[in-house]
């Protein structure tokens, strides 16, 4: 199966299938094992409230806290056991949030983001992802589309937290802060000096280093942040166009639909019927 880094996710168009999503609750069985047993999906584990160990088929162990993912990749086998976080005393179950998927590229190729169990780091965002997710699946009749849109803002902050991982040891460490401010500050709108500044470089020096980033302007960049944004609300939320523009910081909505035309090529309104 072709591997797609988390990093590296938000330049590929993909779609997500067969999603499944399950509240676990760990009581007087907190074991699962996953031994000769390979997993059909891949999935996303959230731990809620509780501590986890991992013990994989070479002999590899690793431990998970509260607040951590965990990509458990198509095929994985591990046997794995969750333990309540705080006092021993505590009554509360272990909860996990259990999240299946198939992802596609556009071609219909399937992807995962790692070909082994991979551990991401707690974030206030992933926490109010899953238990949006869970609430939304749990519904008497659970909205897809919302529920796929949480999914997709999820990939978007595990994207967003291993470029910055990346970007903190590679060539673009200098202008880590500007990068990471324009791709998730989209209504701001600080000037290319104060950019610099932030990173404590010259303007010359920090557009051509993001230049040789992007391979783009910061300006052009910004917007084409927005828009692709916009992409996404069009697709899975029901705001409608002038509420996305307000959204995003454009304002007026007439100026927002000309800007959406003129790089995507068709009306906002067009986009959104196209994807129905």
């Amino acid at each position: 199966m072709q591997i797609i880094p988390a990093e590296k996710l938000s330049r590929e168009s993909f779609t997500l299938t067969d999603l499944r999503v399950v509240r676990q609750l760990w009581t007087s069985h907190r074991a699962h094992s996953g031994m000769g047993s390979p997993r059909r999906l891949a999935g996303l584990l959230f731990y809620h409230n509780c501590h986890g160990q991992y013990w994989l088929p070479d002999g590899r162990a690793f431990c998970c806290d509260p607040g951590d993912v965990v990509y458990l990749p198509l095929a994985s086998e591990y046997r794995t056991e969750f333990t309540p976080a705080g006092i021993a005393s505590n009554k509360e179950p272990a909860t996990t949030i259990v999240c299946n998927f198939t992802l596609r590229l556009d071609d219909g190729t399937p992807f995962g983001l790692s070909a082994e169990l991979r551990r991401f780091p707690p974030s206030k965002d992933s926490r109010q992802l899953f238990l949006a997710l869970a609430e939304i699946w749990h519904q008497p009749l659970p909205d897809l589309l919302r529920a796929k849109a949480c999914l997709y803002q999820l990939f978007a902050v595990l994207c967003s937290h291993e470029k910055h991982q990346v970007l903190a040891s590679g060539p673009f460490a200098d202008i880590a802060p500007a990068i990471q401010y324009l791709e998730e500050e989209l209504i701001q709108e600080k000037s290319i000096g104060e950019l610099a500044a932030m990173c404590h470089v010259s303007v010359s020096k920090f557009r051509q280093l993001f230049h040789a980033y992007a391979g783009m302007a910061p300006t052009v960049f910004r917007i084409a942040s927005k828009l692709e944004r916009a992409k996404l609300l069009l697709e899975f939320d029901r705001s409608s166009i002038a509420e996305i523009a307000d959204q995003l910081g454009f304002g007026d909505p007439a100026y927002f639909s000309r800007l959406f035309k003129k790089y995507c090529g068709v009306a906002p309104q067009s986009y959104r019927q196209g994807m129905e």
